[in-house]
């Protein structure tokens, strides 16, 4: 009996020195590209697709977007249960929810709008994944569309931990959607607080490519790490480590880093026209011609003695055709269509868009004009093309003419007007030149 009490007694001190305490985190979305907030904290998702809007109170994921998806920016052990909370449509959605934990394998889950919803875009519904083998690293979700629309309002993580054990505090950093004008590295020096508990020595800091910090290491008290970071163009994703006394810290800094790259001379006014809209692209005004059901147009405006135009002028994910050009002066020569490339990124209910590549090169035009002898509009045109159906217009500016050398030539011969790579190029006698006259070596 004495024996059995002493066991007894044994494991009862076991339980009390290993016990673990369980706790739940919430974080909240706020924005389609799913940044979030824990607690008053901003505690921004790691963005590996943008929703497409941001409705109902949630990241909003249709089937134009199936497959949108982030990363939580904190690392958690033993995770025994993660629960999304979404909104769907009025009466009808239907897709998967994907969770994959750290290096561990993706669990899904179906989501849906029950029949019996008055509206699912005002009531709450639930995804839960319980792990009765607890799994441990930073959640990633990704959501899967096949009807209409999710919106996911936010994700509870519960986890277990050991209030013995040493721990290391920090935040993440989102640098948001950076657009750069004419240089292509964001340069950021910021600052992290670091807090900690029942360190035992300093804290190692390390770092990656793209980012430098003043202090190699930290006390075990914590501090402030001061930090420098150099992101080059596009996504970016890298992770500063500390760690000490067996305790670690990913401090994950995330972006998306675009450029804008100025065009020369003075902005020409651009204006809706049919079928069109106000818009942005790259943090830039835009015009957005063109809509699912009709085609559009829209109109730039230059003074007289206006020699070049220079534009931007993207179409549609899948749209990629030709727009009509038109003057309502016989200003364009022989110009009267354009090609336009598509950009996957071009699409969605939003107006706002983020190109998909790193800078716009590809999507410029520059367009001779001549005798503008009176202030003059050029028309971009959809209404008779066989594709480009809808497109957005941005960045427009104007050149004064000047006198050349190509202007001053004699030629029997027929001069040619083209568009190469989205720059005129005009051939006399065989020789190319741009639209300043100047010859193409």
């Amino acid at each position: 009996m004495k024996r059995h009490f002493f066991t007894l007694f044994a494991l009862l001190i076991a339980g009390m020195l290993f016990a673990t305490d369980e706790m739940t985190v919430t974080y909240q979305f706020t924005s389609r590209s799913w940044t979030a907030t824990l607690g008053s904290d901003a505690a921004n998702w790691i963005s590996g697709k943008d929703g497409a809007n941001f409705n109902n109170g949630g990241v909003g994921v249709t089937t134009g977007v199936t497959g949108a998806n982030a990363t939580c920016p904190h690392s958690y052990n033993n995770i025994s249960k993660v629960v999304v909370t979404y909104r769907t449509n009025k009466s009808a959605g239907e897709g998967t929810f994907d969770v994959k934990i750290g290096e561990n394998d993706v669990t899904s889950q179906d989501w849906e709008c029950p029949d019996d919803t008055e509206d699912g875009r005002n009531e709450d519904f639930y995804a839960e994944f319980n792990y009765a083998s607890p799994q441990s690293g930073a959640v990633k979700l990704t959501v899967n569309t096949t009807t209409n629309s999710a919106y996911v309002r936010s994700v509870a993580i519960t986890y277990a931990y050991d209030a013995a054990d040493p721990v290391i505090n920090a935040k993440s950093i989102n640098l948001g959607n950076v657009f750069l004008l004419d240089q292509e590295v964001l340069a950021v020096d910021t600052a992290v607080e670091v807090t900690t508990a029942k360190l035992t020595e300093a804290i190692t800091v390390t770092c990656p490519a793209h980012i430098t910090t003043t202090e190699s290491t930290l006390p075990k008290a914590g501090g402030t790490l001061h930090m420098h970071i150099s992101a080059p163009l596009g996504a970016f994703e890298e992770t500063v480590s500390l760690t000490s006394s067996g305790a670690s810290r990913a401090i994950i800094v995330t972006g998306l880093i675009k450029e804008n790259i100025t065009l020369p001379g003075t902005a020409a006014v651009m204006a809706a026209g049919t079928n069109a809209s106000s818009a942005t692209v790259n943090g830039l005004s835009a015009i957005k011609a063109g809509t699912g059901d009709n085609r559009g147009n829209m109109t730039i405006s230059v003074p007289a003695n206006a020699g070049v135009l220079h534009f931007y002028a993207a179409a549609w994910k899948g749209e990629a055709g030709i727009l009509t050009v038109s003057a309502d002066a016989d200003i364009l020569g022989a110009l009267n269509s354009i090609t336009l490339q598509a950009d996957t990124a071009i699409a969605g209910t939003s107006s706002n868009f983020i190109l998909s590549t790193n800078t716009p090169t590809i999507y410029r035009f520059n367009v001779p004009l001549s005798n503008v002898t009176e202030p003059a509009t050029i028309t971009l045109s959809s209404e008779t093309s066989a594709n480009a159906k809808r497109f957005v217009v941005w960045g427009a500016t104007y050149e004064e003419a000047i006198p050349s050398a190509l202007d001053n030539t004699v030629s029997e011969q027929k001069t040619i007007k083209t568009i190469e790579n989205g720059r005129l190029v005009i051939i006399r006698d065989g020789v190319p030149y741009n639209a300043l006259g100047t010859r193409i070596l």
